[in-house]
């Protein structure tokens, strides 16, 4: 009897050393199991520093895009105060390192429609225009530098002139009785405006623009026939749409 509680003793024994010795097994399996999970974290982790850092040095390397410091463009619509609807040309210049001043020298012309023949006993030949130019150089700011989208800010000096026809009633008595008569007509107008520019560069040279300003007229005289007439200070304006070339 003795015996087989010995040996019943002695099993149970073996079994918990086997069970224990399977734990300590596990746990280091479990250990081990960790720790290369932690290698692998840190080999990875190790390996995107150096993808990045890879990566940065051959941004560096790569060589930025270019813009060139010339802008050639035209102005298909450009609208001023006059009540006309004008075309343009402008040839802008950036200065510096940074390219954050920049000169611009705008031509625009202008078309004026110009009144009905209302002398009934002459036939009406058509409408015509009166065509005036302008010219409004101009300092640009750009406070963000050159981008893809820039901004700018700046004066600019308008001087306009032209000359054309106007039909003119024309007194022939003290009642007022009189007629239309065509007279020439000549614009004379100095001023300055603020502008504000929106540039989109599409490609490395060709951009689209958007510009706006208002201002005033120090300058404004109209002469009519044989009356001259001299507005002194008044608003002026413009808005214009623009294609450009870079180089």
């Amino acid at each position: 009897m003795l015996k087989k509680k010995i040996a019943i003793i002695t099993m149970m024994l073996a079994a918990c050393t086997a069970f224990a010795q399977d734990t300590r097994e596990s746990l280091e399996d479990a250990r081990e199991a960790r720790r290369l999970r932690r290698e692998q974290r840190a080999r990875e982790e190790r390996e995107d520093r150096i993808a990045e850092k890879n990566e940065r040095r051959l941004g560096e390397l790569r060589p930025a895009v270019k813009y060139g410091d010339n802008f050639l463009r035209i102005a298909p619509l450009r609208i001023l105060d006059i009540g006309g609807v004008g075309i343009g040309a402008e040839y802008e210049r950036l200065l510096g390192e940074n390219k954050m001043i920049g000169v611009v020298f705008p031509v625009t012309i202008v078309f004026e429609e110009t009144s009905v023949n209302w002398n009934f006993n002459e036939p009406n030949d058509g409408l015509h225009y009166n065509v005036y130019y302008y010219f409004c150089p101009g300092v640009k700011i750009y406070p963000f530098g050159q981008r893809k989208v820039t901004y700018a800010v700046g004066p600019s000096l308008m001087a306009g002139w032209g000359s054309g026809k106007e039909w003119k009633w024309t007194n022939t008595d003290p009642n007022g009785n009189g007629y239309y008569k065509e007279v020439d007509k000549s614009k004379l107008s100095l001023g300055m405006i603020v502008m504000n520019y929106v540039n989109f560069q599409v490609t490395k040279n060709f951009s689209l623009g958007i510009d706006a300003g208002l201002g005033m007229r120090y300058y404004d005289r109209e002469k009519t026939g044989l009356s001259t007439n001299n507005e002194g200070f008044s608003p002026t304006g413009q808005f214009s749409l623009t294609l450009g070339f870079r180089f």
